[in-house]
């Protein structure tokens, strides 16, 4: 079972994956209660969080496989539009690979609407044409 955590400016969120159910959002307290059945922990940060760093604490004692969600030049066949992609947050680079995946070989507009405002843009042949970030 998957354990995914979200952490963003003003909140953070929890779910997990099993194979056979699929995801289900979960609250804060879930992971130490379920900790052995638990065997990757994938999280994506924005925003610093002493939550996830004891969560992070946990996992490593624990010897689960830990992945760190980052933003990449080109994920999945989508091609970032910034030459300095590691500026881009990865709460946009995400919210992009999950529209290329819902709507291939589409035009898209991604719009994130939280405690800030993103808008991105999408071609149909999977190139990320950048976007613009404001307050929410």
């Amino acid at each position: 079972m998957n354990f995914l955590v979200d952490v963003g400016n003003s909140n953070i969120k929890y779910c997990v994956y099993h194979e056979s159910s699929g995801y289900q959002r979960v609250a804060s307290d879930w992971f130490e209660q379920h900790l052995t059945e638990v065997n990757v922990f994938v999280y994506a940060q924005v925003a610093p969080s002493d939550e996830l760093n004891r969560l992070l604490a946990l996992a490593k004692n624990a010897n689960l496989h830990i992945i760190e969600a980052r933003v990449t030049a080109k994920k999945l066949g989508v091609t970032c539009a910034y030459s300095q992609f590691h500026t881009l947050g990865i709460d946009r680079w995400l919210a992009v690979l999950a529209a290329a995946y819902l709507y291939p070989r589409q035009d898209v507009i991604v719009v994130d609407a939280g405690t800030a405002m993103t808008v991105d843009v999408l071609t149909e042949n999977q190139r990320h044409l950048g976007g613009w970030i404001m307050p929410g």
